[in-house]
């Protein structure tokens, strides 16, 4: 049987949105399912659940119930098209993130973009001799090979060396060349043991800018970064309190299809 699956494409990272508050059992041969589908590149798949709390509007469970931040800014983009026209703001639950994510959406550009407020947290992991910066996010961490040219061998054990250590339920890679300002981005996510090249990735873009606002020093930046599938806009701005409040958004364009899984 069909069933209704909206396809979001955020910069690449092609992002499959099921609707119906299916159980939680089922997300990871439903996701296995459709990112097998061939010509859709999907590349996550995230499950639309009715909300928890009384002040957000709508929940979005990862596969592997980690964080997503493309996959929230598609579900934000998703309910705004749905009922909420124009420039609006509002907050989503999503998988992975401890509060509630707010959402800013334009329904008239089709762009969509979350803030979060974030911890100062870099740590290090060494490989080699060679000292490679991690930022940790809620639901997922991030490991940045800073100017490298992207290599299976070394991904490989960037994740074994992150399992060992943290066991986090996701992992990315973030290929980053620091002067351009360019980025491939590779994702592990641990419950469905998938590693995936992204078009983009947002939570990837939030560590990439921690980072770089951290060695700037600034108290405020902006980057656009360039991915393989697309750029993302990211403004972050360190606060008082060792947090920094971060947004990043863009363009978002989705359909729905009706697909087999």
């Amino acid at each position: 049987m069909r069933k209704e699956v909206i396809i979001a494409n955020p910069a690449g990272n092609i992002t499959a949105l099921v609707p119906g508050n299916i159980n939680s059992e089922h997300y990871i041969e439903i996701a296995e399912s459709l990112m097998a589908i061939p010509g859709y590149n999907i590349e996550q798949v995230g499950f639309i659940q009715e909300p928890k709390l009384d002040n957000t509007i709508g929940r979005l469970e990862m596969m592997g119930g980690e964080f997503c931040a493309n996959a929230s800014r598609s579900f934000a983009m998703f309910l705004a098209f749905e009922e909420l026209q124009g420039e609006k703001e509002f907050l989503i639950e999503v998988s992975g993130a401890e509060t509630p994510v707010l959402a800013f959406t334009n329904t008239n550009e089709s762009t969509a973009g979350i803030e979060l407020m974030v911890e100062k947290k870099i740590t290090e992991l060494e490989i080699d001799g060679v000292i490679f910066p991690v930022v940790h996010l809620d639901g997922i961490l991030h490991v940045l090979a800073l100017d490298m040219k992207e290599d299976e061998d070394l991904t490989a054990r960037v994740l074994h060396k992150v399992k060992t250590l943290y066991n986090p339920e996701a992992t990315g890679v973030m290929y980053l060349d620091t002067n351009a300002l360019t980025m491939v981005p590779l994702v592990y996510v641990a419950q469905t043991d998938t590693l995936i090249r992204e078009g983009s990735c947002g939570s990837g873009t939030v560590a990439a800018s921690i980072y770089l606002c951290n060695e700037k020093d600034a108290d405020y930046a902006e980057f656009d970064i360039v991915q393989p599938g697309g750029s993302i806009n990211a403004s972050i701005k360190s606060l008082d309190n060792d947090m920094y409040r971060i947004k990043i958004g863009g363009y978002i364009e989705l359909q729905s299809h009706f697909l087999g899984y």
